[in-house]
């Protein structure tokens, strides 16, 4: 927001500067609002229109939005450029309670953005946005919800249900300053998922029921992928003959296709699970300068089309806990026989896990969960 500032010039001037110096400020944002609405506290709550004309017009880096449990239903696109910067960020946090400091939102209690037919576009560089939902059809753009330049997504919700082929709950964009999509849900009725346009990261997601792909990555996105669950989509990953993708701990589950890179080169695959697909991976042509080890590949009617699995392959039950349901952990099967990195005096056994469910127990060894 605008602040009027004052200054005190030590030498005994009383002067006014408006707009001097951008100072970050802290507003409180709920559907209807409250008192004033100017967002100075929760009796004085932004409404919807509020906060959105605030962000939009207003917003300097450092800026904290708190937006409060409920339903907002813009009916408009969200299409802001305010930039916030590395250092400070402007932050957008859902939140489920009212106190000094709120608690950060989770599950159904995460504020939901029913966008409709619009979509969520913070087109400014330099976002943390946390403990959001955002549900609808992403019909005026490709996405529903949008991650940007120098951005982070966490905790994030986002189903596009559009009837449209193509449409997608999460889209990163950008350039080298990288956008980061961490711990966030993505569902696409009829399209993708996640998509990455230029060095994006998702870690930690859980992707499903898309029915074009879980994730995409585009031409030239030299994408990273850690941790995440692809589930239920006809493609798992799809790789759009571009380079530099790294793949690293994911399951994949239930798909027509894992993994599907088309001619995608200098990619890297390892410690993945890739289960109950009808091709666990597919090239249309083998592709040398692509490295895959370490991958568990189990209950696919085919395992692989023109891809060399490497020599640390495995094919092992995972055990999962109760896939059907969502629960990937695996069973002592997988535990600790994933591609560890280097340690003193070279590569040893194995300690990591493979697929997106680490352990976090101690157990003997060295690894990134042992001691």
């Amino acid at each position: 927001m605008r602040r009027f500032l004052i200054f005190l010039i030590l030498l005994g001037f009383l002067g006014w500067a408006e707009d001097a110096y951008a100072a970050a400020a802290t507003m409180y944002v709920t559907p209807a609002g409250a008192g004033d609405k100017s967002g100075s506290d929760w009796d004085n709550a932004m409404g919807e229109a509020e906060f959105l004309a605030d962000w939009r017009d207003n917003s300097e880096a450092g800026d904290t939005y708190y937006i409060y449990s409920g339903t907002y239903t813009p009916g408009a696109n969200y299409s802001v450029t305010r930039n916030g910067t590395a250092a400070s960020p402007i932050r957008l946090i859902g939140v489920s309670d009212q106190g000094d400091p709120p608690t950060e939102a989770t599950g159904d209690d995460r504020p939901l953005f029913d966008t409709e037919t619009y979509q969520f576009y913070p087109g400014g560089n330099y976002v943390l946005i946390k403990n959001w939902r955002c549900q609808g059809t992403g019909s005026n753009y490709s996405s529903s919800f949008f991650v940007t330049p120098g951005s982070v997504a966490v905790n994030v919700k986002s189903h596009n249900t559009s009837d449209t082929a193509g449409k997608i709950a999460i889209k990163q964009y950008g350039d080298s300053s990288r956008g980061f999509i961490i711990g966030c849900e993505a569902i696409s009725d009829n399209g993708i998922g996640i998509s990455f346009q230029t060095y994006g990261v998702a870690y930690g997601c859980y992707v499903h029921d898309c029915d074009q792909a879980g994730m995409q990555m585009e031409t030239g996105s030299a994408a990273e992928a850690y941790f995440n669950i692809v589930d239920t989509c006809t493609t798992g990953m799809t790789l759009v003959t571009q380079h530099l993708n790294i793949v690293i701990g994911n399951t994949i589950y239930n798909c027509t296709t894992g993994i599907s890179g088309a001619a995608a080169y200098t990619s890297v695959f390892l410690n993945n699970i890739i289960d109950s697909c009808t091709t666990g991976a597919s090239w249309d042509s083998e592709v040398a300068a692509n490295h895959w080890d370490y991958n568990n590949w189990k209950n696919n009617t085919d395992d692989t089309s023109n891809v060399i699995k490497g020599p640390h392959a495995s094919a092992l039950d995972p055990q999962f806990t109760d896939a059907e349901n969502g629960d990937f952990s695996i069973g002592p099967n997988l535990a600790g026989t994933g591609f560890p990195g280097a340690f003193p005096g070279g590569l040893t056994t194995g300690y990591l896990d493979k697929g997106a469910v680490q352990r976090t127990e101690v157990t003997t060894g060295i690894g990134v969960f042992d001691e």
